[in-house]
């Protein structure tokens, strides 16, 4: 009869994380379309940055 329990210097396998999960960075082109689509004259988050300033900061920020 075979033991479920773990014998002394036995380890457990841990699960591998799955390679699907894994996300992309988004290319520089997918940045550019978001950056050029965010509309102007809105208020800014907490970093007090507006959408001009991102659209003509240019490729620096």
């Amino acid at each position: 009869m075979e033991s479920e329990y773990l014998q002394d210097g036995e380890d457990e396998e841990e699960p591998q994380p799955r390679n699907e999960n894994i996300i992309e960075p988004p290319s520089l082109e997918e940045i550019r379309e978001i950056v050029n689509n965010l509309k102007n004259n809105k208020s800014t988050g907490g970093d007090e940055i507006t959408a001009e300033m991102l659209k003509h900061g240019g490729e620096k920020l």
